[in-house]
């Protein structure tokens, strides 16, 4: 990918209006995907990971919000 760091603010910031979105309907679970949204970007900050490793644990953050919103329909 030629611009990674596009790449990573695009996903945080789509992350984070995700998780206003999910606030508005369970707190908790909006608080809990903020911190892990929080610590991987502290992560990439430190310079603990890498910036492919930064959107490819974005994405998996996003996956899981996905999920926990599809299990929320299924119900």
């Amino acid at each position: 990918m030629k611009h990674k760091n596009l790449a990573f603010e695009l996903l945080k910031k789509l992350l984070n209006s995700k998780i206003r979105l999910l606030q508005k309907k369970n707190l908790i679970k909006s608080r809990s995907f903020a911190e892990m949204l929080e610590m991987t970007i502290r992560k990439y900050q430190n310079r603990t990971i890498e910036s492919a490793q930064i959107i490819n644990e974005l994405i998996e953050i996003a996956k899981k919000i996905q999920e926990d919103h599809q299990k929320g329909i299924d119900l």
